[in-house]
């Protein structure tokens, strides 16, 4: 039997909701923890594979600090204001939340190409 995903959904937003209810479906994905707001580092003492937050509710130092305490950790940050995602050593870019979904599903970290849509077609010639 694999190892499921572990991950932690910190905030307090309705994108978060969706992205913790799907999550909850998938077989091979377990949620341990979830907080809207509080008790931050109770929740990563749990060691998850997987971070999820809203970015306005975590400061950076402290995201550095779980990285370099947990390498393998894949932080997702969602701004709520313009969903644009924030992926581990990736800059922020809008996607879908089946994109994220897809993203926490898989078994290897995301590669540029699973974690940023491909551009939308031009509408210059042709």
């Amino acid at each position: 039997m694999e190892k499921k995903q572990r991950v932690i959904v910190y905030g307090n937003t309705v994108v978060l909701a969706g992205i913790e209810a799907k999550i909850r479906l998938d077989p091979n994905t377990e949620v341990i923890g979830h907080a809207k707001t509080g008790c931050l580092k109770d929740l990563v003492e749990l060691h998850p594979d997987i971070f999820i937050f809203d970015v306005d509710d975590v400061q950076s130092e402290f995201l550095r600090a779980q990285v370099q305490s947990q390498p393998d950790i894949l932080l997702i940050g969602i701004d709520p204001e313009s969903h644009e995602v924030l992926l581990t050593g990736q800059a922020a870019r809008s996607i879908t939340l089946d994109q994220i979904i897809k993203i926490v599903r898989s078994r290897d970290r995301p590669s540029a190409e699973m974690a940023i849509p491909p551009p939308n077609p031009g509408n210059g010639p042709g």
